[in-house]
């Protein structure tokens, strides 16, 4: 795991086209799936999705369900959130699964949580502040191992780095051996 490597490109579904298009991005609460998402899509002219915002709708399951059909079914897309969506895993060229250390989520936290504190109460702030961190650490022992074991162990096509600069970088080489 780890290594995009010819067996990533092998495995993609479309071996003809030169790039990697179908991208799902993983990991903690303020891992940075955003960041690299946004970075991603403006660099490759990619639509990003956040699973995050499509969850949290108050659509009903149906609706999401459709919005998430209509979103696998696209030729290229990247997708980031926390929750886990077994069809995007499976249709991905790459999943990236972002997991800082302990030390740089919880400070990404802290800022996040005070830069979105404005008008609320201390007591407020704190029960948000420890509900994250709690999120973050459950993540971690929930989510990823759902995916792994959706994706199988030693799946070519899953990257687990610390950051986003980490993250682009990898990306960078496997295109680039795709493309070869």
């Amino acid at each position: 795991m780890g290594t995009l490597s010819e067996d990533a490109c092998r495995a993609r579904t479309e071996p003809s086209s030169a790039a990697l298009r179908r991208i799902h991005i993983m990991g903690a609460p303020c891992s940075g799936k955003t960041t690299l998402a946004r970075a991603l899509g403006a660099r490759l002219n990619i639509p990003v999705y956040s699973l995050d915002e499509i969850m949290h709708q108050n659509i009903g399951e149906p609706l999401k369900r459709a919005v998430r059909n209509l979103i696998l079914e696209e030729d290229a897309f990247i997708t980031e959130g926390i929750y886990v969506w077994p069809e995007a895993l499976k249709r991905a060229d790459v999943v990236v699964i972002l997991d800082p250390p302990a030390h740089v989520r919880t400070l990404r936290i802290l800022w996040h949580r005070f830069l979105l504190a404005s008008g609320r109460s201390v007591l407020a702030l704190m029960r948000r502040l420890f509900s994250t961190l709690e999120t973050s650490r459950r993540y971690r022992m929930t989510q990823l191992d759902e995916a792994l074991m959706v994706l199988g162990a030693g799946d070519a096509r899953v990257v687990r780095v610390e950051s986003v600069s980490a993250a682009l970088a990898r990306l960078a080489e496997a295109t680039a051996a795709c493309g070869r």
